[in-house]
């Protein structure tokens, strides 16, 4: 309904197209803006980089975390890591 009002409205095609594009190109700048998840940091390895998004987290949101545990949470993630790594050689 939204876009065929805009259509109503704007009349030439290549405007029209440039109009509906550019939400997507706003959200794009995006990609660069917004933080990589603490989650899919740790299972990518790159741990202290997780902890340190975690921290800015927590800085935000007037909290602290104790470094037991990002320790914990960390060896957690590596476990199960390893744990279904050698599930997945096993299976094949």
């Amino acid at each position: 309904m939204l876009m065929s009002g805009i259509a109503y409205g704007v009349r030439d095609w290549r405007i029209l197209q440039l109009v509906l594009s550019s939400p997507v190109l706003f959200l794009g700048v995006f990609y660069w803006i917004l933080p990589e998840s603490a989650r899919w940091l740790m299972t990518q390895g790159r741990q202290e980089e997780a902890h340190q998004e975690v921290r800015r987290a927590a800085r935000v949101n007037g909290r602290e975390v104790p470094e037991a545990l990002l320790d914990k949470v960390s060896y957690t993630v590596i476990t199960i890591i390893l744990t279904s790594s050698r599930l997945s050689s096993l299976s094949s």
